[in-house]
């Protein structure tokens, strides 16, 4: 195996290992965000929701778009809907569905929510950039010591 290969995946030997210590900590969010979730919109019903609003033909379960679905009811939903907002899906269609059946200040919580996300994952970015800069960096020093 070649140097540069060595170098590589000696970082994603680290990489991996931190990444783990990641994902812990996304699972954490996403759990508590889920369960926060629940609490606000758990009790409301999506299906044919925002009549007369600029949303309300995204949530009729005749239309292709089955947004009525992606709703906080227990669990597994919540976690599916906060993965969906994740990927950035139509989140604002999400957030104006919720908004128009429950409140308007429920925007607040998909707003922070998808803030916290871009936060969390430039972090992770940022982490992995480091480690392959680090690596590379060790390697430069070495080969002038040693050259």
């Amino acid at each position: 195996m070649s140097k540069s290969y060595r170098g590589i995946f000696g970082a994603v030997f680290i990489l991996s290992q931190r990444l783990l210590c990641a994902a812990a900590v996304f699972l954490i969010y996403y759990y508590c965000y889920a369960i926060l979730g629940m609490e606000l919109f758990g009790k409301y019903n999506l299906e044919s929701c925002c009549k007369n609003t600029s949303v309300a033909s995204k949530f009729i379960p005749s239309s292709d778009e089955h947004y009525y679905l992606l709703s906080f009811r227990d669990l597994i939903s919540s976690l599916v809907t906060l993965f969906v907002l994740t990927v950035g899906s139509n989140w604002d269609n999400i957030m104006n569905g919720h908004a128009y059946t429950v409140s308007k200040w429920s925007r607040l919580y998909f707003v922070t929510y998808f803030f916290t996300t871009l936060l969390l994952l430039s972090i992770v970015v940022a982490s992995a950039l480091d480690i392959f800069l680090c690596r590379i960096t060790y390697k430069q020093k070495v080969g002038k010591i040693e050259g």
